[in-house]
């Protein structure tokens, strides 16, 4: 394919997720969503304005850790600690991810990860920064065209500023949350949950005009916000917190992000430690990505370091998930 060729499919590309983002956020403000996205139907949605036919399209899913870390303990893995109420428990070992999905003529990272400023500050052990990580499937930050960010705590909005070309998708109650409620407490200023830098990301994102707000509900199945994906609103750990349900060859793929750290949390319906929200919406929570992914799905916590034993991992620091 000639180069020129590249160049114009590429900004065909970019110019559908930039000019679509603009109309979602015009609808939402509106509160047109709702009879835009019947309308929709198998030809699109309103979130991407991208037209597709018949079946969904089928994604490829990476997995890519950008750092460990060594200090969280058993009551931040696991609510009141695993066994619950029992004092001391051992620090564990956790990788920190973000996730890139790739079909449909798109580069999709699922979170951002963060900065080397801000792995410093946080002690992560063997940052490689976007850089670096995406140089491992030969892209560049300016090849990813959309960025779904699934909350605001900083392991995983932090990186936003880093892909000049994206578009962002968040719930609208995560940003209500982490721009209007939390900045009221002094308690969750302090403490940076989430963090001032966080925060302000977020707004100058929206304030260019990049930031799509999904509208999704606690007890459905999810908003279809790409052809194909689906944001699944999984309060609890984060107010507003959005996994995705992603269609690939292999069945449905649930990535999880934080409403789960772990296999275990999900395995044993043991919710994670940090709770925001209702300890209650993060069982409802496991409990919907059960009946999404029936006997052939695939479930992909957030943090665990059996992700890269689990699936192939095609070279240090990257699995294939499907």
């Amino acid at each position: 394919m000639m180069e020129e060729e590249k160049r114009e499919r590429k900004t065909t590309r970019r110019d559908f997720l930039r000019i679509s983002g603009a109309a979602a956020l015009a609808a939402s403000v509106t509160g047109f969503i709702p009879a835009l996205k019947g309308k929709a139907g198998k030809e699109g949605n309103i979130f991407s304005g991208i037209s597709y036919a018949g079946e969904r399209p089928d994604y490829e899913i990476y997995a890519l850790k950008y750092a460990s870390a060594d200090y969280f303990p058993g009551y931040v893995l696991h609510w009141m600690g695993r066994p619950p109420f029992v004092p001391n428990q051992p620090p564990l070992f956790a990788h920190f991810y973000y996730w890139l999905i790739k079909g449909h003529g798109m580069n999709i990272l699922f979170d951002s990860g963060v900065t080397a400023a801000t792995a410093k500050a946080h002690r992560l052990l063997n940052y490689e920064d976007h850089s670096t990580v995406l140089g491992k499937l030969g892209l560049k930050t300016g090849d990813i065209d959309a960025v779904v960010t699934s909350h605001a705590h900083w392991d995983h909005v932090n990186g936003i500023g880093q892909f000049p070309n994206a578009r962002h998708y968040i719930q609208e109650a995560c940003y209500r949350w982490t721009v209007e409620k939390a900045p009221k407490y002094p308690m969750l200023r302090k403490i940076g949950y989430p963090a001032n830098q966080d925060i302000d990301l977020v707004v100058k994102c929206h304030m260019k005009g990049n930031l799509v707000l999904v509208p999704g509900k606690k007890d459905s199945k999810g908003e279809e916000i790409l052809p194909g994906i689906d944001a699944i609103r999984v309060d609890g750990h984060y107010v507003g917190l959005q996994s995705l349900n992603v269609k690939t060859a292999k069945g449905p793929v649930v990535l999880a992000s934080d409403a789960s750290y772990a296999y275990s949390n999900y395995e044993e319906d043991w919710p994670v430690g940090i709770i925001h929200g209702e300890m209650t919406d993060a069982l409802d929570g496991m409990q919907r990505f059960r009946k999404i992914l029936g006997r052939n799905g695939t479930f992909v916590p957030g943090h665990d370091t059996e992700v890269l034993k689990k699936f192939p991992e095609i070279m240090p620091g990257v699995a294939k998930i499907a």
